[in-house]
């Protein structure tokens, strides 16, 4: 088959993929946030659409604010750095809001595809994606309102400039990368400190430690500019000068898990939440593991060849700071936070191909038998998407379906002018897991229309916590004519 028509092949999933993550934005997801994360930058993203930086609290109290809402000096606007909510508030104003993350993700998706071609074939860039563009991984972030498919598209598009830099030594290339970088520090700082040091170490490596000095002048100078644009940002909203949003309300001193044991604990928590994303279900984990056989023989390619220690400490690095973490900073846990090296993992994956072609025609394995062998792998592979993207689906579609009961109950318990007390009640162990709660705290408090006031949730107990009460009597008195309603949470 020509190369042209891989292409042509690769293109036409990729655009499959996008209109299937679209399909789940819009039918599956209803078009709006669902979680406390995807609110905070959603809320924000309307400030900016609106031509602010954020909402003046007027008769607000401090206990009607949002999850992940900071309020310093009677104003409100989201703890997140600004980048993808800026870039949102454009999708925003142009009607396309849930299309942002799906495009994001096919660019990544095409220029993973772009850098596997140049360092394997034509061929083996074509399968990665088609395994890799419809696992619930790829598609429950894509169609989702999380900052994680634009970082992901930054440290993947860097990554090529890189690798494209190696090729030609075009000084427009190392500019690309600084303007990831910069967007990358505006969006998300850490992820892309991770994908910017080991192209920085790259550089230094092709170049030598003298020559490199000009190359990553230019990146970093345009990475610093992102830098002290969030910085300004940052200290703009707080009225001070501060490196985040909410540096007065965390700990930043480095807390090492106390014992080893801790450490790796903390480390195979991760790394089983980013496979059970990736796999979904135990159960279909032996029929997912091609994808993660691949990855092993992948490791093999890239400590045996020039500079594709990129692409590993790209990996390495976030696995590293995600286990060495802030003692109460970020929440640093769970698979959504490794999902930046996503375009790494699949690129390592594609360079497994010619080794596993190596490995079986050293042990005697002809032509026709590793065509064979290959072609049972990928069936797996499209085996377990097959088997996997229907339960990922109805996974969410009961999820979206039970929190919209909940607010219909809640509607139906608590009339207008209500400040509603929410109670913690999931007697469901499958309910309390997924946290559907959360929705319930996507409250209308922040909107012009306040017809019901949320606070909580709450123990059913905190009702006779003086402090508490004192806190709702003060948001009584700040709105006249509304009364305290309890409500337990029904998902029914």
């Amino acid at each position: 088959m020509k190369p042209a028509t891989f292409d042509k092949m690769t293109y036409l999933v990729i655009i499959a993929a996008g209109v299937f993550y679209i399909f789940i934005s819009c039918c599956i997801f209803e078009m709006r946030p669902n979680s406390f994360d995807e609110f905070g930058y959603w809320i924000q993203a309307k400030i900016f659409s609106e031509g602010s930086f954020y909402i003046k609290a007027n008769n607000f109290s401090y206990i009607f604010i949002e999850p992940h809402i900071v309020y310093e000096r009677g104003i409100l606007f989201s703890k997140y750095f600004p980048g993808f909510s800026l870039l949102l508030a454009g999708a925003i104003k142009l009607g396309l809001a849930f299309v942002l993350n799906p495009i994001l993700m096919c660019l990544s998706l095409f220029f993973v595809y772009r850098l596997s071609k140049d360092l394997t074939n034509e061929k083996n860039a074509a399968i990665i994606i088609l395994l890799g563009a419809f696992v619930p991984y790829s598609f429950g972030y894509a169609a989702s309102l999380f900052a994680q498919p634009l970082i992901l598209f930054i440290s993947t598009a860097g990554i090529w400039a890189f690798y494209e830099y190696l090729k030609q030594s075009q000084k427009k290339n190392l500019f690309y990368i600084g303007i990831f970088a910069a967007l990358g520090f505006l969006t998300r700082p850490v992820e892309t400190a991770c994908f910017l040091f080991p192209i920085l170490i790259g550089l230094v490596h092709y170049h030598g430690v003298r020559k490199s000095l000009v190359p990553i002048l230019i990146t970093t100078t345009l990475a610093i500019i992102g830098i002290g644009l969030v910085i300004s940002y940052n200290s703009y909203q707080l009225g001070k000068f501060s490196l985040t949003t909410y540096g007065s309300h965390i700990n930043t001193e480095l807390h090492i898990l106390g014992k080893w044991q801790d450490v790796f604990r903390q480390f195979f928590s991760n790394f089983n939440r980013f496979f059970y994303f990736l796999f979904y279900d135990q159960f279909l984990l032996l029929i997912g593991l091609p994808a993660f056989l691949l990855f092993m023989l992948g490791l093999y390619k890239v400590f045996r060849t020039k500079y594709l220690y990129v692409l590993f400490l790209h990996i390495f690095l976030i696995v590293f700071i995600y286990t060495f973490h802030s003692k109460d900073g970020w929440p640093q846990y769970g698979s959504r936070y490794w999902f930046a090296f996503w375009g790494s993992f699949l690129l390592i994956c594609s360079l497994g191909w010619p080794v596993l072609q190596q490995l079986t025609s050293w042990l005697g394995i002809s032509g026709k038998w590793q065509k064979v062998l290959a072609l049972i792998l990928i069936t797996c592979q499209l085996v377990y998407l097959y088997t996997s993207i229907p339960q990922t689906l109805e996974r969410y579609q009961f999820r979206v379906q039970m929190m919209s009961n909940a607010k219909h109950n809640m509607i139906k318990t608590c009339p207008e002018q209500s400040l509603v007390f929410l109670i913690w009640h999931t007697p469901d162990p499958v309910i309390d897991r997924e946290r559907f709660i959360e929705d319930m705290l996507l409250k209308q408090n922040l909107g012009s229309d306040r017809k019901r006031l949320i606070i909580g949730p709450y123990k059913e107990e905190s009702l006779q916590d003086p402090k508490l009460m004192r806190r709702i009597t003060f948001a009584l008195k700040k709105n006249p004519g509304f009364k305290i309603c309890p409500y337990k949470v029904d998902y029914r």
